[in-house]
This record gives structure tokens, sequence and C-alpha cells, in this order.
């Protein structure tokens, strides 16, 4: 005699093997989201000197030019960056070397535009201007000359420099 399964276990049966196999045919149902991430990077410059003093021997017979030289290391993520200097007075008993045409500089950049060559200093000065950026480490330098004859006083002189990096865009 042959049994017969009643209707509710042959609808069990049939939904539990078709969930079964179809989650292993078909697969499970997916969802995608989108997220947007947003970056904000800051403009950074460090700048620094090499050197805090330069030391210009001169005299008129033995060493009537000479000359001292820094360097400037400059890191920025901007795409340029100058270089500019400010110049106190330098004078010998009233004597002003910068305003007499004794105290000159020349700049050396990588790529960008410096002083082109010797020029006198005057109170402010682009030293170098339109230097690439985006740079973990750049050096570029700074020459400075004194020039003197017996029309100079003899005597000591000093002078501060402000060197100032800024970045451009």
């Amino acid at each position: 005699m042959q049994r017969k399964l009643s209707f509710p276990i042959k609808l069990a049966v049939t939904i539990g093997l078709t969930v079964i196999l179809g989650t292993h045919f078909v697969g499970a149902a997916s969802a995608e989201q989108e997220v947007k991430i947003n970056a904000e990077i800051g403009a950074k410059l460090a700048f620094d000197v090499s050197r805090s003093q330069l030391q210009i021997p001169v005299d008129p017979l033995e060493a009537p030019r000479n000359r001292d030289s820094l360097v400037f290391i400059v890191k920025t993520n901007a795409p340029f960056y100058n270089i500019t200097a400010s110049h106190s007075t330098f004078e010998i008993k009233d004597y002003d070397l910068a305003d007499k045409g004794n105290f000159w500089v020349a700049s050396d950049p990588v790529d960008g535009e410096g002083t082109n060559g010797w020029k006198e200093v005057k109170n402010e000065m682009e030293l170098i201007t339109g230097e690439t950026g985006r740079t973990n480490r750049e050096e570029t330098s700074a020459t400075y000359q004194l020039r003197v004859d017996y029309s100079v006083p003899f005597g000591e002189a000093e002078t501060t420099i402000l060197f100032t990096a800024s970045a451009s865009t």
C-alpha cells in the first residue's frame, strides 16, 4: 500500500526545495551604494636659510672684492614660489655701503628667474621669482659681494637681511 503524503507536507517540501535550490542557482540578492570622498589639502611652504651669518672681509689693496654665499631650502606644495630680501642699512661711519654701490647680490634659481648676474643691493629686492614648486626639498642660492676701494672708510659694518619666501600660483 502506498502512502499518500498530505497536501500541506507536499507544499512545505516544494517551497523548501525551491528556496534552497533557488538561492543556490540564482544567488543572493545584492545592493549597491555609492560613497564620495572629498579631500582638502592645505597649501604649505617651509623655508629655511642655510646660514645665519655671512663673513665678507675686504680691503682696497689685497682683496677689493670678496663674497660669501648662502642656500635657501624650500619645501612646498604650491605650484611656484618667490624669495625676496629686505636689507637694512649697511654703514661704516655714516658711509652706507649699499647706497654707495659697494654691496652686490647674485641669485641662482633652479628654473625660475633670478637676478641675472650681479645686482646692486637695494632695500627691497626680488631674488628669485617663479621658481617651480611642488617639491619635497629644493635648494637655491644667493651670493653677496662687497666691492671696495680707497674711498670706503675702514672699520666694521653690520646689516640684517630678512628673507621671505612666498607661494604663488
